[in-house]
């Protein structure tokens, strides 16, 4: 691909979203110290600095150690300046969250649906809840910069309902980005629930050290977030990670796609439940399918029939970790989602499959650890879209950045 040179708006843009980065990842910071950070003169970066101050994007603060008596006028992330949405549009809820310019949340909506039993009106219904927290959380929906969403694919297999901004041959397609943006005139991000729960650990989880990792999603399904360098990998057409469909056993059991054997027909947090049903049933225990919670705490127990299904689980779990560790050679795979819940019971067995099967190369270089599991985690990674997005293009939101400068730029011409 050739390379483009900045022209000065270009280079001015560029400028302003570094020095905010900064901010944000070194703040409270002086602005010597950005000077020194960025390796821009101070002018330019008092410039820059005066601007973000004037767009309230950026606040003095007065933290820090005192010289000789005189404590230094430091620089921080206002951020209140504005608010973000992340939502997690589950197959049986829908989580809405916003929160800060930094992520944190700050209010919290939820409901429960069921996309499987229903379509009819359902993209209307998410723009209500939408609607609903701005109203209850009190902010001026001005103040939004954006709504992330994560998805899972599919939306609904009874339905055959899928997100997507095109037509799919033989699914139902919701445009679900088309109806937020235009009910609230905001920048609107949707990706798939495994891509933002990685960025979530990726920036309050356990992968904040890696550049490398995988986050693989357990929970209604699976699906994988590739992180490479830092950034999601989404592959030529958005759906990179779904491994879900990967093949594990060529006769097992028929999946939605179509195929056999497929990951999550082995791996998924439904399937756990009704294999220990089944042998609860085999052993006349009543009480109808357990949760989630009660399996953790028979795990616990160390229950025979749940701490073998987890361990048949963990089996072909390591089959599909070890294929993508051999594929992508990362510093870490972060298992996470529903599943993670399972802790130490989960973890232990899932170590020892992967130990056997692990390429003598890889055996001892690649870590693999559980999420601490968050309900948030998907609507915190959907908002973490904007937030990314904000912090390398910030004259997007604040479109009054760049004319601010275009108009001292012309007065000094």
């Amino acid at each position: 691909m050739m390379e483009r040179g900045h022209n000065p708006q270009a280079a001015r843009d560029h400028n302003r979203a570094l020095i905010l980065r900064l901010i944000r990842d070194a703040g409270p910071t002086s602005r010597a110290e950005l000077a020194r950070l960025s390796r821009l003169s101070k002018p330019v970066v008092t410039d820059i600095v005066d601007g973000l101050i004037r767009f309230k994007l950026v606040k003095e603060t007065t933290k820090g150690e005192a010289v000789l008596g005189r404590k230094p006028i430091l620089l921080d992330i206002n951020r209140e300046a504005l608010w973000v949405m992340g939502i997690d549009l589950s197959r049986n809820h829908v989580d809405l969250l916003i929160t800060d310019l930094l992520g944190e949340p700050q209010r919290k909506m939820s409901r429960r649906v069921s996309f499987e039993d229903e379509d009819a009106g359902y993209p209307e219904r998410v723009v209500k809840y939408v609607t609903d927290i701005i109203r209850d959380s009190g902010v001026d929906p001005a103040r939004i910069a954006g709504i992330g969403i994560g998805y899972p694919l599919p939306l609904s297999h009874a339905q055959r309902m899928i997100v997507s901004e095109g037509q799919v041959v033989g699914w139902k397609t919701v445009r679900l980005k088309e109806l937020i943006q235009k009910e609230f005139d905001v920048p609107v991000y949707l990706d798939n629930d495994a891509n933002v729960a990685a960025l979530y650990e990726k920036w309050y989880g356990q992968a904040s050290e890696f550049k490398d990792f995988l986050f693989v999603l357990v929970g209604n399904g699976v699906g994988c977030g590739i992180v490479i360098g830092g950034n999601i990998y989404r592959g030529t057409h958005g759906i990179a990670g779904e491994i879900g469909h990967m093949s594990i056993d060529p006769n097992g059991p028929r999946c939605l796609c179509g195929s056999r054997g497929c990951l999550e027909t082995l791996v998924s947090v439904p399937r756990l439940l009704s294999q220990v049903l089944e042998e609860d049933v085999k052993a006349g225990r009543e009480g109808g399918v357990p949760t989630l919670e009660q399996v953790c705490e028979r795990a616990a127990r160390g229950d025979a029939a749940v701490v073998d299904k987890i361990r048949e689980m963990s089996e072909y779990l390591a089959i599909a970790i070890t294929n993508l560790v051999n594929t992508f050679n990362p510093e870490a795979v972060v298992v996470g989602g529903a599943m993670a819940r399972l802790g130490e019971s989960l973890r232990a067995p899932l170590l020892g499959a992967l130990a056997s099967r692990a390429h003598p190369l890889f055996a001892d270089k690649t870590k693999v650890v559980l999420s601490n599991y968050s309900e948030e985690a998907v609507a915190r990674g959907a908002a973490m879209l904007v937030i990314e997005s904000f912090f390398q293009n910030p004259q997007r939101y604040v479109p009054e950045l760049a004319n601010g400068a275009r108009s001292r730029a012309s007065a000094e011409s």
